[in-house]
């Protein structure tokens, strides 16, 4: 569903506190607007990149549902695909990792990284 703008700034409000994060990139339009900013298109991604010089080839993209991962991939970030079982879950699924929890996602990308690491590919 969609939530009240205020809502939306303040849960990226609390997520900023308890992390360490450089920026939140939010978008505020609907379905209809077709802008670039909406998932699946990868537009606030893009962004991203060119305010923060994120190389999005090394990155990774971690979402819920499949236009998460369109998205990430549209970008070319390696994605994963957290299934907590939504009725989407089960199709078109080109995640390049799929895991139960975002812990198993963080797990997933530490092992991807000392994989890497080992192998000399950083």
């Amino acid at each position: 569903g969609t939530q009240a703008r205020p809502v939306v700034e303040s849960i990226n409000a609390r997520v900023a506190q308890g992390v360490s994060a450089d920026a939140v990139y939010t978008c505020y339009h609907d379905n209809a607007d077709g802008c670039d900013c909406r998932k699946p298109k990868p537009g606030l991604l893009l962004q991203a990149r060119d305010e923060l010089a994120i190389d999005l080839a090394r990155s990774y993209l971690i979402g819920d549902r499949m236009k998460d991962v369109q998205a990430g991939n549209a970008a070319g970030c390696s994605t994963i695909f957290i299934d907590y079982g939504y009725a989407e879950s089960a199709t078109d699924n080109r995640a390049a990792f799929t895991v139960p929890s975002l812990a198993a996602a963080i797990r997933c990308i530490v092992d991807q990284e000392s994989l890497e690491t080992m192998h000399g590919e950083s």
